[in-house]
């Protein structure tokens, strides 16, 4: 039986195993979806990507630790979730921080500063909605 043809139990106890045959198809078989739901909340294809990367290396890592096979879909799920969040706000602190630093410059002039200080209570208000 080759592995395109063995059910998804077989498998994961194979990459369990750490064949990498076997977790190529796992790959093969949960890539798009998985990416698709990077995608989604990222919204940016290479980071996409990335997280997808990570999250395979430690799903195969963690399997172990996985308690029924046929929960590995949700279980890998959570995983690429958990990582697509967690980059999604590293990229956002990054943002963030770069607008601190670089536009909002406190200027000297007490009349520039409360314009200044409009114009941020504006721009949050607007992200907010």
């Amino acid at each position: 039986m080759t592995s395109t043809n063995q059910n998804t139990d077989d498998l994961i106890e194979q990459c369990k195993a750490r064949n990498q045959q076997a977790q190529m198809e796992v790959y093969n078989r949960y890539y798009k979806a998985m990416f698709n739901t990077a995608y989604r909340i990222v919204n940016k294809h290479d980071e996409a990507e990335d997280i997808m990367q990570e999250s395979f290396l430690t799903a195969f890592a963690k399997l172990n630790t996985l308690k029924d096979n046929k929960m590995f879909g949700p279980w890998l799920k959570r995983i690429v979730v958990n990582q697509s969040i967690k980059e999604y706000h590293r990229n956002k602190s990054k943002f963030e921080v770069g607008l601190n630093e670089h536009l909002y410059k406190i200027p000297e002039d007490k009349e520039e500063q409360e314009e200044l200080s409009n114009f941020i209570v504006i721009t949050d208000l607007k992200n907010a909605m």
